[in-house]
């Protein structure tokens, strides 16, 4: 049976009341000016598919069009270490020479939260396989993930309900990074009241590739003069994940809960495993690479097929053709499911004629995918052609043309900002009247700060045989990538944000998410070498959240500015890869705290050196770096004992920051201290008690003097 085309929307008076209803009818994130625009171009008349297309398109979660501006403004700039930074699948960073080569670490970072409040496990796996393609796209091995994850206190109403998500996005995680084969290195948890309706599940990948290994995701300009055709990879098309990024760019409301679940995708980490660690995709990589062939290759993610492969050809000159009804699919669809349906497990490849029945013998025959997963298969869905426009047909019928200038051309949003004065209680605390052991007991059962081993436990960390420090043994997980005998190159990696502190002051808490991060990968050692940035806020058209959003830029730029590149003197660290995630707020208009989560990428040139936080022996001397001040707000101290206070969060010293910093780096390298913690949560007290908790074969413990 075909399907039915959908006959042409065609309106005479672009009057808000229609465009409102076709919004609501269609369920589209664009917004009535973009909807205006739209029909005006195409002369008061489009497909529904092409509609459907507009709405990926220009999603917030696709075109970034309420924070370009102000990332461009504060937070990208080139660095001399970066090959690629953001804008790609991933960001690609210098490493080290190894056997003649130079190689690269590239890294990316992504939230998947609407998806996994709506449904946990698979949205949560769906998190880890969508940041696997991104890396694995762009030439490199993938060889490690982290996490940061923010749950509900379960002290709300809904606490069953939040513990529930919490499971279940921990349990998606562990069964997609375990089967497919990927160590779990490093990541946080941060557990707030704030996150009861909209829980924050933020993913990284690293992979390594040498600088003939790097794929671009562009098609090559050899395709203006050879016939190139798009191969479509993976899994056949299902109506799942249909509108996730137009969902995923508007404010959750609990009554439409249900009817959004189709909109997550499902995940199949062993289709995965074939594909990535197994090595079918790095099969074609090495055939195309001896053959000297250009091609280009990306990950289907939000959007689907249609915005992988706009993205893939805009700016180049060039343009596509796609017969719809040659993709395959799991069973029948409408056409612009086809085309935006975000299945899982999807690659675009752009391939010259020539090759494609080589390509598709690799992974039909050789690797037999279809063993697997009894829908997946390689198969030519179009090609490129030398005109700027997106060309779609289905059933024979040519059903969409539009020119890729229009498409491209997204209206960005200029928003209002307005600032939220920050005012701190003058009360003084009478620290007399608390006893220390009362203190210590309840800071102790904040969950924010206890034992994060129930979760960290079920993520295989060591999996591969590279991890030398693995998830809870030390402030950062550090890897070796290559074999221990032949270089003595690794790399550290943290994940840090603390949302208490942004709550109070987002400039505050931007700057210090950077900072701690930092910090972490310093207390093993490592160097910091870039950042990647997660920004997680509510809906940006309330002015006060886009003020938000704009101090925590503020504050990282600040940060990343002020402790700069040690090998790189005069260059801020670069963030070299990240997202945005907005409207994280329930229909109520209550929105989680601001939560820039920052993920820092460090080089340790010499692992034998490395240290971790655990104390070595009787005798060894306690030093305090850093001068310990009367700022509590934000603190686990704060938010326990006087929660109805407002008091002043820690201030930031950048210049005393970066001279610590490079202190403790230098000083590890110099063989000259045996434990490093860094003091966060819990302060001073809770940041020894960890140091002897983690001392696992005797027991040692500290005499204190704080008066010194």
């Amino acid at each position: 049976m075909t399907l039915e085309i959908p006959q042409i929307i065609q309106i005479e008076n672009l009057n808000d009341q229609i465009l409102s209803s076709i919004k609501k009818k269609y369920n589209l994130s664009l917004d009535i000016n973009e909807l205006k625009i739209i029909f005006e171009k195409l002369n008061k008349k489009i497909s529904l598919t092409e509609l459907y297309i507009f709405d990926a398109i220009w999603s917030e979660h696709c075109s970034y069009k309420s924070s370009k501006n102000l990332l461009k403004k504060y937070l990208f700039k080139k660095a001399p270490n970066v090959l690629i930074g953001p804008g790609s699948d991933a960001g690609i960073v210098e490493f080290c020479n190894y056997k003649g080569k130079k190689y690269y670490l590239s890294i990316s970072h992504e939230s998947h939260n609407h998806p996994s409040q709506i449904l946990p496990f698979e949205g949560a796996a769906t998190g880890i396989g969508g940041i696997l393609r991104d890396v694995d796209c762009m030439g490199g091995e993938v060889i490690a993930v982290a996490n940061a994850l923010r749950f509900s206190n379960f002290k709300s109403k809904k606490r069953f309900h939040s513990k529930w998500i919490s499971n279940k996005v921990v349990e998606g995680i562990w069964k997609y990074a375990n089967a497919v084969g990927i160590p779990t290195i490093a990541g946080d948890v941060y557990f707030h009241p704030g996150y009861t309706d909209n829980c924050l599940v933020n993913v990284i990948a690293i992979g390594l590739l040498s600088e003939d290994d790097l794929i671009p995701s562009k098609v090559p300009q050899s395709a203006r003069d050879n016939e190139y055709k798009i191969v479509l990879v993976g899994k056949a098309t299902d109506r799942s994940g249909f509108g996730g990024v137009s969902f995923a760019s508007k404010i959750l409301e609990e009554s439409s809960i249900e009817k959004l679940k189709s909109a997550v995708q499902i995940p199949d980490p062993f289709l995965k495993n074939i594909l990535i660690h197994k090595n079918a995709n790095n099969d074609v990589k090495e055939f195309l690479k001896k053959a000297k062939i250009p091609f280009s290759m990306k990950d289907i993610g939000g959007g689907g097929i249609i915005v992988a492969c706009i993205e893939s050809v805009l700016d180049t000159g060039l343009g596509l053709e796609i017969d719809l009804s040659s993709v395959h699919k799991k069973y029948q669809l409408y056409p612009w499911e086809i085309a935006c349906s975000e299945t899982q497990e999807r690659y675009i490849l752009v391939i010259p004629d020539k090759v494609v029945s080589n390509v598709l013998n690799i992974y039909n025959e050789k690797w037999k995918i279809s063993e697997i997963d009894n829908t997946a298969k390689a198969t030519v869905i179009g090609k490129i052609i030398k005109e700027p426009f997106c060309i779609l047909y289905y059933e024979n019928k040519k059903i969409v043309e539009l020119p890729l200038d229009l498409i491209g051309n997204i209206p960005y949003k200029e928003l209002k900002k307005e600032p939220i004065e920050i005012k701190f209680d003058k009360k003084e605390i009478n620290f007399n009247e608390l006893s220390i052991k009362d203190v210590v007991q309840q800071i102790f059962e904040d969950m924010s700060i206890c034992s994060k081993r129930a979760i960290y436990e079920h993520f295989d960390s060591d999996v591969g045989g590279k991890t030398l420090i693995k998830c809870g043994l030390a402030d950062a997980g550090v890897m070796i990538p290559f074999p221990l005998t032949d270089n003595f190159y690794a790399f550290a990696l943290s994940v840090d944000g603390n949302p208490y502190l942004c709550e109070i002051d987002p400039y505050i808490g931007g700057a210090y998410a950077v900072v701690e991060s930092v910090r972490n990968i310093a207390s093993v050692g490592a160097i910091p070498i870039a950042i990647t940035d997660c920004l997680n806020f509510g809906n940006p058209e309330n002015p006060q959240i886009y003020w938000q959003f704009e101090m925590t830029l503020k504050g990282i730029k600040d940060a990343i500015e002020a402790i700069g590149l040690k090998d790189y003197p005069y260059h801020r660290i670069p963030v070299v890869a990240g997202n945005v995630s907005f409207y994280n707020e329930n229909e109520e208009g209550k929105s989680i705290p601001p939560s820039p989560i920052i993920a820092c990428l460090g080089l340790i040139k010499d692992w034998r050196k490395i240290v971790t936080p655990d104390l070595k022996k009787e005798g060894n001397y306690i030093y305090l770096i850093g001068e310990r001040k009367a700022e509590l707000g934000g603190s686990v101290f704060h938010r326990t004992l006087f929660p109805y206070l407002k008091l002043k969060p820690p201030s930031v010293n950048f210049q005393i920051e970066k001279a610590n910093i490079y202190f403790i780096i230098d000083a590890i390298n110099d063989n000259l201290v045996e434990s490093v913690h860094d003091i966060s949560d819990g302060g001073l007290f809770l940041t020894l008690c960890e140091m002897a908790f983690a001392v696992e074969y005797e027991s040692l413990g500290i005499e204190l003097n704080l008066y010194n």
